[in-house]
């Protein structure tokens, strides 16, 4: 392989590499109401989250499954990481126009999408919807659907 080609029987194809973001999930304990990270589990007695990847199954907690969400690889202005049932404020121009809103992270379409339910309206009069990608660094998490229910 030279300069991202490769060749396969007679054609030469480029080859492009996406690094994969990282899968993990966040969720509450069923015992203490604590947040807890890492890989999620199905077990017969509920759903379990281990910080260590389950290398160690002493270190485990049950979750409250209304709780779990799932990372979305990418992180806000101030580094924290963005879960879905997140609830995000969002700053941006048009036309010379700052333009502030709040909403919640959702997973639909395919894709991670923050579904505005303060501030930005559409031309449509609908809530607006946009990809993460959409705002980039001028998005920052506020709270989350489990801590804050009257956002969702």
């Amino acid at each position: 392989m030279e300069n991202g080609k490769t060749e396969i029987g007679n054609k030469n194809f480029l080859l492009f590499f996406k690094i994969m973001r990282e899968i993990k999930f966040r969720g509450k304990r069923t015992n203490k109401g604590e947040w807890v990270y890492g890989d999620l589990f199905h077990a017969t007695t509920g759903l379990i989250i281990t910080e260590d990847g389950g290398a160690n199954m002493d270190n485990f907690s049950f979750i409250d499954p209304k709780t779990v969400c799932q990372y979305t690889g990418l992180k806000d202005k101030n580094g924290a990481e963005i879960y879905k049932g997140d609830i995000v404020k969002f700053k941006y121009f048009f036309n010379k126009e700052s333009i502030e809103g709040k909403a919640v992270i959702v997973y639909e379409e395919g894709a991670f999408m923050m579904k505005c339910f303060c501030g930005h309206i559409h031309l449509s009069k609908k809530r607006a919807m946009f990809t993460l990608e959409h705002f980039g660094i001028n998005v920052e998490v506020i709270g989350n659907e489990s801590d804050n229910p009257e956002t969702s």
